[in-house]
């Protein structure tokens, strides 16, 4: 017997419902206590059309578990049981997913490149399908699987109403005039029930609706998306056109004639923008090395190959020894030209920053230790050495932006994991002596405080986001010039919260040096009100505190005068209206 008791599905222990759909529930399972645990499928099937469904379903998703097909979620095990009167019994068991897209879209929300990285990969699942003769049919958020909370690698799944083009007449499982399919995502043919009209470019028109989803976060009518694109902080951002014309025009149409008509044919539309607008190319800049050096620490930190990380992080510690030897021996000549010396070596850092940036958007956190021995490397390069203090102060300018990096696309990206890693990370350093010394690294004011701009920390922020603003650093960001002033000044507001957390305790020393309250309260506002009405985000935002949401909101207007009574020298900073009166 397939299934023992109430509890047990063949060799699986039943555990919570976690889905429930036309085609059967679904559980979590194990095979037993300490085991992986599993998203199982489980229908018992009376009508001969569900019956007959669920087989196709089982057939055709192993077909494509077995031929190891790209961006679908494979199949670990199946059975089916014919009962008494022609009924089937079965069950699939996949791996369980930590989200689906539904549930993501508050990520997705207005993130242009994210959104097309994640179409990518669900259009070259839904390639794979039609490969085999499959047509999806049910294209929808839900069956769009993530196994982390990175959004790397999305998963399509639910095959229960996939349309074999082969198939006769006589043996489709949907009727001449039956409607199957998401309402909002269906294309116009499906929608108005059948089979004979239904071909690939449905699905494609589905992806199309997808995309709008993920940027907008509405479901839409038929063709009528364009006002949901013209929001304000959508409008804005120029790449919007550019995904309007190649993308949407040629997917969400009417007719299915004139659409694009296979899934290669988006997947290399999809791959073409992306590559263009990570080189600049898309939006208003011309390429840049950035880019490429981006692709390659994605490509490296998608393997997670420890071997391949080093040997990344040994190219970037590579790049800084030859080029500050260069800048510094200028540098040494000109003590005074250091802000410029400092720039230029900034400019300079591809490999670094490409990494700085891959490892922090997909939340990497394997690559953090290797990535946290190249900043303690690049900080203490100096050491040991005579020379004057400006010069010596630049490799902290280098450092302290790799950090700052990291931290405001952590925060963007909601890369929750390598944010709590940086603001509860203790960094090795050196200074006057040979004896280590160790701060947290929003503590070190060599980062944001450095002699080379002559101890004025603003300078230092100004010169940071003046980098990650040229085009071609914020093509490769995703984020427009808005969004990187609210990321960067919302991931130092809650450095500075966590430096007021650690003195209070008594575990910090070091002044903190930081500049964001001369964004004033709108940069910090929206920060404050999303953890106090999204638990989920404030779960991952307030993960490096260690304190409830509520715990948190309560100490913060503490916090904050503690902050602008000890962080803030009025010859450097202006606070500006961030303050525990502003907070009630």
């Amino acid at each position: 017997m397939i299934r023992s008791d109430k509890r047990r599905v063949g060799d699986w222990v039943l555990g919570r419902r976690i889905g429930r759909g036309g085609q059967g529930d679904v559980f979590e399972a194990t095979r037993g206590e300490g085991q992986p645990i599993v998203a199982l499928k489980y229908i018992e099937a009376r009508k001969p059309k569900k019956r007959a469904r669920f087989i196709q379903e089982v057939e055709k998703h192993h077909e494509l578990s077995l031929r190891g097909a790209r961006n679908i979620i494979p199949i670990i095990d199946h059975n089916l049981q014919e009962l008494a009167g022609g009924a089937v019994e079965g069950y699939i068991v996949m791996p369980r997913a930590a989200l689906n897209l539904e549930q993501a879209v508050g990520t997705t929300e207005g993130r242009i490149e994210i959104c097309l990285e994640i179409l990518l990969g669900v259009a070259r699942g839904i390639g794979e399908a039609h490969r085999i003769g499959v047509i999806h049919r049910d294209i929808k958020p839900g069956n769009v699987l993530f196994m982390d909370p990175s959004l790397r690698e999305p998963l399509v799944s639910d095959f229960g109403i996939c349309l074999l083009k082969q198939t006769d007449d006589a043996n489709r499982l949907t009727d001449a005039h039956e409607t199957v399919g998401a309402r909002f995502f269906m294309a116009p043919e499906q929608e108005k029930g059948g089979v004979a009209d239904v071909r690939e470019s449905a699905d494609i028109y589905a992806l199309g609706k997808l995309l709008v989803f993920m940027l907008t976060r509405r479901y839409v009518h038929r063709e009528y998306f364009d006002a949901e694109l013209r929001r304000d902080d959508l409008e804005s951002d120029r790449r919007l056109d550019r995904i309007r014309q190649d993308i949407l025009a040629k997917t969400i149409v009417e007719n299915p004639e004139d659409r694009v008509q296979t899934a290669d044919e988006l997947i290399q539309a999809l791959e073409t923008i992306l590559r263009d607008f990570r080189s600049g190319n898309g939006r208003n800049g011309a390429g840049s090395p950035i880019a490429s050096s981006y692709k390659a620490a994605t490509d490296v930190l998608k393997v997670s190959d420890r071997t391949a990380i080093r040997f990344a992080v040994d190219e970037c510690r590579f790049e800084f020894d030859s080029t500050w030897a260069e800048e510094q021996s200028r540098a040494e000549a000109l003590p005074d030209e250091s802000p410029a010396i400092a720039r230029d070596l900034l400019l300079r850092q591809m490999n670094g920053t490409g990494f700085t940036i891959a490892m922090a958007r997909f939340d990497a956190v394997a690559a953090f230790g290797d990535w946290k021995q190249l900043v303690e490397y690049i900080a203490r390069s100096t050491e040991k050495r005579s020379g004057h203090m400006k010069v010596r102060g630049i490799p902290h300018v280098t450092a302290g932006f790799l950090y700052m990096t990291a931290a405001l696309v952590a925060l963007s990206r909601q890369s929750w994991s390598i944010l709590n890693d940086l603001l509860r990370t203790q960094f090795e350093w050196y200074y006057g002596s040979a004896k280590p010394r160790f701060s947290f690294g929003f503590e070190l004011r060599y980062f944001f405080h450095s002699e080379a701009l002559g101890k004025f920390a603003p300078k230092i922020h100004d010169l940071f986001r003046e980098i990650l603003a040229l085009p071609s650093y914020s093509a490769v960001l995703g984020l427009s010039d808005e969004e990187l002033l609210d990321s960067y000044c919302a991931a130092q507001f809650l450095m500075c919260v966590r430096a007021a957390q650690e003195s209070v305790r008594g575990s910090m020393s070091v002044t903190m040096f930081a500049d964001f309250g001369r964004f004033y309260d709108s940069r910090v506002f929206p920060l404050i009100e999303r953890i106090r009405s999204d638990a989920e985000y404030a779960r991952g935002a307030l993960l490096p505190f260690e304190e409830s949401r509520e715990e948190w909101l309560q100490r913060l207007p503490e916090r904050l005068a503690y902050v602008r009574e000890n962080f803030f020298n009025e010859t450097w900073f202006d606070w500006a209206s961030i303050g525990p009166q502003d907070l009630e």
